[in-house]
Formats: C-alpha cells, structure tokens, sequence
C-alpha cells in the first residue's frame, strides 16, 4: 500500500512539475536569444535578487519566493504549489554548497512586457541544479525553472 501511495505522489509531482513547464515554456524559450540587459535594468540587483531566490528555494523558504511573484503567475501557481513542485528534488540534492557560472539576458512578450533572465548554477552535496528566472522591470518573478 505504501509503494502504491509512493507511486501517485510521484506521478502527481512529476504532472505538477511538467504544468510549471508549460507555464513557463513561452517565456523562458523567447529569452534564450538575448545577449544583454534591458534598458533600466541593473545587472548587480537582477544577479542579487536571483541568488536570493536560489538561497531561500535552497533553504527550503518557498513563501518569500512566491511573495515576489507577478501578477500574471499568481493564478497559475498558488500559495504552496513551489513547496509541492520542488520540495522533494531540493531536498534530494542534499545541503546548498555554493553558486557556480552564470548568465544574464533579455527578453520582451506582450503579456509581461520586457524582463531580465538569469541562468544560474547551484552545487549542492549530492549534485548541482540549473535555475532559470525571469525578473520583470518592477522586480516581480515572471519565470522560475529548475533543471
């Protein structure tokens, strides 16, 4: 009974997980082109506030994480959706040891207007994650992807 229980939260997280990637596939896709920033953005706060994200995801916080979601993300991701998504992969990648290469672009869709995109690694005890987030110009969450 409880590998069959195992199973469905397994098949159930690894659902929530694609949706999450389907949400975000027209935003993180149209920002893979971009070599720059756009105008008005400052490459040390978008890099601050991404590491911040990676740390409290990290740390298990998802709360704060959600509290700076856009607008245009809250419906599709309710309150505890990230804890429920992620949970589980964060906590098999054992303790956060430190952040590695990064990179920064740019892109702009009707629905959120221009935003700034940071690729970043993370190195954790038992494996790294790639965290793609999108920053919009009032410093909202427009995009969050975890590979």
């Amino acid at each position: 009974m409880k590998q069959k229980i195992n199973g469905i939260i397994r098949a159930k997280n690894e659902i929530l997980h694609s949706v999450l990637l389907g949400l975000f596939a027209v935003v993180l896709l149209s920002a893979c082109s971009a070599k720059s920033l756009p105008a008005g953005f400052n490459e040390d706060a978008v890099n601050s506030q991404a590491k911040q994200v990676v740390t409290q995801l990290s740390n298990q916080e998802f709360a704060p994480v959600e509290a700076q979601f856009a607008d245009i993300l809250k419906p599709a991701l309710p309150a505890g959706t990230l804890k429920t998504a992620l949970g589980a992969m964060i906590t098999n990648l054992g303790e956060f040891k430190e952040f590695g290469s990064s990179s920064m672009g740019s892109s702009e869709n009707p629905q959120v207007g221009k935003f700034a995109v940071v690729v970043i690694q993370a190195t954790y005890a038992k494996g790294k994650a790639t965290y793609t987030i999108s920053i919009d110009e009032a410093g909202k969450l427009t995009g969050l992807y975890m590979k």
